[in-house]
Order: structure tokens, then sequence, then C-alpha cells
């Protein structure tokens, strides 16, 4: 093996037409193995909105330096995320913030897009259970056109999260429709930490140009609860193809049983090749 520039390496191999067979002459092929340097994790300990101080490094730093031990902020983690090298998975923004739940985090204006692959958990977080979510994202002073969590990276995953009161709670978006392959799975859009009472943003998730994304899935984990919005809950649209909307509970509370309808659409399909339903 040979190394070379960027941690990758070559193997050659020698290939024989036929074993053993005279005056054949041998081959080389050329296998690229690949960067194998390790996703990163990133804790958020903080529900304050400051930024990482020095967001381009890809190190996690003191959002907060004017309180005590090392305080870092979701707006942070996404900054760091972005300019992290990934290894062959997405980085991972994990919660553990002190205190009761729920964990509610209201930025002050769009958080940053998630332009590089991430795994956003919630699940990670201390009180997390099945099917309820603890960590909310409030978009209640982000301002009227705001945006919960954007993501144009493709290979993404948003989990366990409540999202309410932005004009969009979760958006993928791919202008060329050249990325894609994102999951949202185990997340209350549109209600509160109950799932039970509407909490709506104008729009619940946004599929945009964006192709082979899941919305929830077979397993009841990955549901989603879709419910509450003023406007449409699951809207796909600008040729945005392949995508699956699948095992959600869209108008209903966590139970399914009672009624909290989006107050325009459940979902709306303006593209074709996708696909709604599921168990």
């Amino acid at each position: 093996r040979c190394k070379m520039r960027h941690a990758n390496f070559i193997r050659f191999q020698r290939l024989l037409g036929r074993r053993g067979a005279p005056g054949r002459r041998a081959r080389l092929a050329v296998e690229r193995l690949g960067d194998r340097t390790a996703p990163a994790v990133f804790t958020v300990n903080s529900v304050g909105d400051q930024p990482d101080p020095t967001p381009n490094d890809g190190v996690q730093d003191d959002c907060d330096p004017n309180t005590a031990g090392n305080q870092y902020t979701l707006r942070g983690a996404i900054q760091t995320a972005n300019s992290a090298v990934n290894g062959n998975a997405p980085d991972e923004i994990r919660f553990n913030l002190a205190g009761n739940a729920p964990f509610t985090i209201k930025p002050g204006s769009d958080l940053p897009t998630v332009t590089d692959p991430v795994v956003i958990n919630g699940t990670s977080q201390p009180g997390w259970a099945a099917g309820k979510p603890v960590v909310e994202l409030d978009g209640v002073n982000a301002g009227q056109v705001s945006t919960g969590l954007k993501v144009t990276a493709g290979g993404s995953t948003v989990k366990g999260l409540v999202v309410n009161n932005f004009f969009t709670g979760i958006r993928l978006e791919s202008v060329q429709g050249l990325k894609g392959g994102n999951t949202v799975v185990g997340n209350f859009v549109g209600t509160d930490p109950t799932g039970k009472v509407a909490k709506g943003n104008a729009n619940g998730v946004d599929i945009s140009g964006s192709k082979d994304n899941t919305i929830g899935g077979a397993a009841e984990a990955d549901r989603n609860v879709i419910s509450g919005n003023y406007g449409t809950g699951v809207t796909i649209l600008n040729g945005a193809k392949n995508n699956k909307v699948i095992g959600n509970y869209i108008g209903t509370d966590l139970t399914g049983k009672i009624a909290v309808p989006n107050i325009l659409y459940g979902v709306w399909l303006n593209s074709d090749s996708n696909f709604v339903g599921g168990g």
C-alpha cells in the first residue's frame, strides 16, 4: 500500500487474465479507500443563542464566556459542525441541558443553515422518552419569516425535537435537486412539547427541490407528529422527487385519536414521483 495525500490510500492488485498464464502482462488496478477521519460529536449544554466565537475552526468553543463553565449553544454547534471535517459518517449534535423538561431554545433569528451532513439528535437529551421529545425550538423571537432548521446538506438527520412558532419549522432544500437523502424522525412539528396542544408554525415541514428524503418511518419511534400548523403540515414542491412521507400523525395529537388540525392542508404535493402513506 502506498500512502497518498489527504490520508487516502491506493491498493495495487495484480490482475491475471488466467492464473499462471505464461507471457501475460500484469495490470494494476487503483482503488481509492477514502478519508478515515471519525465524525465529530458536539454537545449542546446551553439554551442560550450566542454564536461560536470562532465558527470556522471546527472546534467546540465557549459561546458565553460571561457564564461559568463552557457554554455551548445550538447556534454554535451548527456553525462548528458546518466547518468540521466529516469522516465516513455525518457529525452529530447532542444535547445535555440541565434543569427540568421541557428544555426550550428560543433563537433570536434564523439558526445557521445546515450545509454539511449532521445528525441533530434530540433523543440524546437526558429525560427523552420514545415518542416524547423534550428539547423545544421555539421561534417566537426569531422573526416573521424565520425557519427553525434549514438543511441544504444531504445525508442529514433531524430527530427527537419539538419545533414550533416559526414561519417554517423544518425545511429541506436543494435548488438543483442534487442533494437529499435526509431523514426527519421522532419530532413534534407545530405542537407544544406535550404533543396535544397546537403551537403552530405557518408551515411544518417543507421539501423544496430536494430528493430521496424520508419524513417518518415504519417504526413507531420514527413517527413525527405534524399538527397544529397554520398553513400546511408537509409541503413538497419545486421538483422534489422520490421523497417518502410515511408512518406519521398529521393533524392529530400524539395518540392519533384527537384532532389537532393543520389549518390549510395536511400534505400538499406540487411535485410528482413522491410517496405518501404507510401503516
